[in-house]
């Protein structure tokens, strides 16, 4: 078994490290469990209201930017740009202070932009309850 034992951790290790490569955005979200998610673009967003943490992943190879707007009823508004290309993400929490500590019990939209034409994708909202 000890002889097994490195040869196992080392699979695992390869396993993980393809699924990163492989799955972009997607499996660098899926260690957490995650209130809302939506795709809009080339955004990937997921939302966790316990900690106010919002991610913002590029998950299409498109060439354009992931933008997103968060805007809360009440409170300062902020953006997420993402400008690493396919895969790479941003996130905001609670924890950064100010603006990312989203009030409770307000709804909060999150608008979708496209970097290119400066125009709204669409929106998704949720309600911060917790």
């Amino acid at each position: 078994m000890r002889t097994l034992r490195p040869i196992l951790t080392a699979a695992l290790t390869l396993a993980a490290a393809g699924a990163l490569l492989t799955g972009g955005a997607t499996a660098a979200t899926a260690a957490t469990t995650w209130d809302h998610h939506w795709h809009w673009g080339s955004d990937g967003v997921w939302v966790k209201e316990r900690g106010d943490v919002i991610r913002l992943c590029d998950v299409k190879r498109d060439g354009n930017p992931a933008w997103i707007i968060v805007l809360p009823a009440k409170g300062d508004y902020y953006q997420i740009y993402v400008n690493g290309g396919y895969g790479h993400c941003v996130t905001r929490r609670a924890s950064q202070g100010g603006k990312y500590n989203l009030r409770e019990g307000v709804t909060v939209r999150v608008r979708f932009w496209n970097y290119n034409t400066g125009r709204v994708y669409g929106y998704k909202k949720f309600l911060n309850d917790h």
